[in-house]
């Protein structure tokens, strides 16, 4: 089934799919500084600045990624071993794309032990 949305035809599986991933990609740095830093990380002064920011900012990378590798495509012909490579590029590309992020923004700095976490917990 798929709806129009501005014009583009977008399939309400696929839709459904890209919107769990995004909850699980804009939770993943939170529960990578919760194991990092432990329960109360907000009052060790460790990560300056709201992570809902930082949060959203690998969320939108990330889904970036995964759609430019066309794993949101709805005539998906590769196997498992496809997608399980198209996913590790995904995310390898992602993690590139985040640090030059982190190098222009340096706000935007999660730090090199969350960052690997948080790509850990995505890939999962």
């Amino acid at each position: 089934m798929r709806v129009r949305f501005f014009g583009h035809y977008i399939y309400l599986p696929l839709a459904a799919l890209m919107l769990a991933e995004a909850v699980v990609f804009f939770s993943a740095p939170y529960i990578a500084s919760t194991i990092r830093l432990g329960p109360g990380f907000d009052d060790s002064g460790v990560i300056t600045g709201p992570l809902w920011l930082r949060a959203l900012a690998f969320t939108l990378v990330t889904l970036l990624c995964y759609a430019s590798l066309g794993l949101y495509t709805p005539r998906q012909r590769a196997g498992f071993w496809g997608v399980a490579l198209r996913i590790i590029l995904s995310l390898l590309a992602a993690l590139a794309l985040l640090a030059l992020m982190f190098f222009v923004i340096p706000d935007l700095e999660l730090g090199r032990g969350i960052v690997g976490m948080t790509i850990l917990i995505a890939a999962v």
